[in-house]
């Protein structure tokens, strides 16, 4: 009696035509999947080691949430070296700060995370599990959200980010076939019970309206999915039509450019100006009151001061311009890359080689984390404070990571502050300059540190 066929892995198809669509058919260096050691993940990891074998590289990373994290990074080892697949693993602390999302800031810290370990890799392309079922429910997230078509795009299949790019075959596969495979082939598996905790929004919308809708509208999720793509063809249209508006009013925008164009352009415009400047989004009610602030910018005098999320829109001269909580109003801004180094190694300060300044605090603008633990910060906020203390100066750096900056500037605040003394360190490289190097009176003068001083 013959014994019955294996059956095919769903991921098989999905991951072909994905690679047909976006040229990875020979791809150039070795294909990453991030591996959580769940069901869907596990699938995606199987397809891509049968397609590549011996190219494959599974990226796993530890939040360190619950109390199951380390059991399922035991299981990630354990399957990775059953299968002969390599595996890299990472631990990251995802604070937020006040005011935002505890799941937004793990998702910043994993695909910070993934896009490290990607590139220490020399990975092409990092691959990840999210399915039909993920994407019927951001669908529907966006929707109980009042999201405009970003949001209702849900999902892209391919993306970039932290230098990186990834993508996301199994967009049209649904959950129900993956674990269907799984459990016919014996492939063992992990299920986050976190899933089950309907505190989450999104595990209501799992675990309440996703049976509701199948049950009213059978086969549903590739409607939803035709619906997020129609939004993401629509945005990438307003996409267009704001890179040429921005090219007629300037970067950063000038309010007479802005206000030539009618109040949904202008509208369109400035979405896209935030989201390219400082990757924020503003609400509808901020985005509102922005318009109307700069419809009534009439007078010389005028002026524009706006809260958006962690930043301020406001007016310098002719123009808008945004500045995030970390920056000091007259503060100069300067380019990542001399810094990175120190920065990495634990260090907050360091003499830029360039613009010979005597000290310059480093302080990151945008989100995500990838810092380090609470102690190093801790060590890093009370040499800020010493440096402070002895009247050294601040200046901004873009970056990527300001979850930990919150935390340096708020514990550095914390310190007492003390009369200006002169540093007592000068030998390392990361250690505040001595006090008889000449310093430049206009930087000092207009880079006075407020975030620090209170």
């Amino acid at each position: 009696m013959n014994a019955s066929p294996t059956p095919a892995n769903p991921c098989d198809r999905a991951l072909a035509a994905w690679c047909e669509r976006w040229g990875f058919l020979q791809p150039a260096g070795p294909m990453a999947v991030a591996f959580s050691a769940g069901a869907d993940s596990t699938a995606l990891l199987l397809a891509a080691h049968r397609r590549w074998p011996g190219q494959v590289i599974a990226l796993h990373v530890n939040h360190g949430l619950q109390a199951a994290a380390d059991s399922f990074q035991n299981h990630a080892q354990a399957f990775c070296a059953l299968h002969g697949i390599v595996l890299r693993a990472e631990r990251v602390r995802a604070a937020h700060a006040p005011g935002d999302s505890p799941e937004d800031a793990a998702r910043q810290a994993r695909y910070t995370a993934l896009a490290r370990m990607a590139e220490e890799a020399g990975a092409a392309c990092v691959l990840l599990g999210q399915h039909a079922d993920d994407q019927a429910e951001t669908v529907l997230l966006a929707l109980s959200r009042g999201a405009g078509l970003p949001g209702l795009a849900a999902m892209g299949e391919r993306f970039e980010r932290h230098g990186q790019v990834f993508g996301r075959p199994l967009l049209d596969v649904p959950s129900t076939a993956l674990r269907a495979w799984l459990a016919s082939t014996g492939h063992a598996f992990v299920d986050d019970p976190s899933n089950a905790d309907q505190r989450f929004t999104r595990n209501r919308i799992r675990a309440v309206l996703m049976p509701a809708w199948e049950a009213c509208f059978p086969g549903f999720r590739p409607m939803l999915a035709r619906s997020a793509a129609h939004a993401a063809q629509g945005q990438r249209l307003l996409d267009d039509l704001a890179r040429i508006d921005l090219a007629q009013v300037g970067t950063p925008p000038a309010i007479a450019g802005l206000q030539s164009l009618s109040r949904d352009r202008q509208a369109n415009v400035l979405r896209h100006w935030l989201r390219a400047e400082a990757n924020v989004a503003a609400s509808a009610a901020q985005l509102d009151e922005l318009l109307d602030q700069i419809a009534a910018c009439t007078t010389r005098g005028h002026r524009i001061r706006l809260k958006v999320r962690s930043g301020l829109v406001t007016r310098e001269g002719g123009d808008l311009r945004f500045r995030g909580a970390d920056i000091i109003p007259g503060c100069p801004e300067r380019p990542f890359g001399a810094w990175h180094a120190a920065w990495n190694t634990g260090c907050a300060a360091a003499i830029n080689p360039i613009q010979s300044l005597p000290m310059a605090l480093i302080v990151h603008k945008y989100g995500g984390t990838s810092m380090g633990s609470t102690e190093r910060i801790r060590n890093v906020a009370r040499r800020v404070a010493k440096w402070h203390r002895a009247g050294h100066q601040l200046v901004v750096v873009p970056s990527a990571m300001s979850g930990e900056t919150n935390r340096l500037l708020g514990l550095a605040r914390s310190w007492p502050r003390a009369r200006p003394t002169a540093p007592t360190t000068a030998n390392s490289t990361c250690s505040p300059p001595p006090a008889s190097r000449p310093r430049r009176p206009c930087w000092r003068s207009r880079c006075r540190p407020r975030a620090l001083a209170r």
